[in-house]
């Protein structure tokens, strides 16, 4: 019994460091085009854990300016992704072996939120604090559809 939870443990942690390297890399390359971007859900409330590897996560999400999709899926294709699905719903999906899943969403409560973003020059990242992602991204998950603005 120990032994698979080590084991398990273990997996989340080289999973978590896997997923964080790739994501700053992603970051890094967004910011050199301008792309407006910020992490959403797991990648967040995973540093509320009191140790890496306590909060599992299958992918990654990101929300990001709609406006950038073609060069985003040339910045993912060109870091060795695959586009799993793209332009098809309120997310893309980017695969890379053994273990990157990167959801990169276009939407998070409609066409609102990017007006929201667009707003606000001079900044490539945004964040929600923990009590945002807990009270309004998280439930999101729960429906897997965007909220509609009023």
């Amino acid at each position: 019994m120990w032994r698979s939870g080590a084991c398990r443990y273990n997996k989340a942690v080289r999973k978590n460091i896997l997923l964080d390297a790739e994501r700053t890399a992603i970051f890094e390359r967004f910011e050199q085009q301008g792309i407006w971007y910020m992490p959403l859900k797991g990648s967040i409330l995973k540093e509320l854990y009191p140790e890496n590897g306590m909060r599992e996560m299958a992918d990654n999400d990101i929300l990001y300016d709609s406006t950038k999709q073609a060069e985003v899926k040339k910045i993912m294709l060109s870091m060795g992704y695959s586009a799993e699905s793209v332009g098809k719903s309120h997310h893309d999906v980017y695969m890379k072996p053994p273990v990157l899943n990167f959801e990169l969403h276009t939407l998070l409560f409609g066409a609102a939120s990017d007006a929201l973003f667009r707003g606000i020059s001079g900044y490539a990242e945004f964040r929600f604090d923990a009590v945002d992602q807990f009270s309004v991204i998280t439930p999101i998950r729960f429906t897997d559809n965007p909220v509609k603005a009023a």
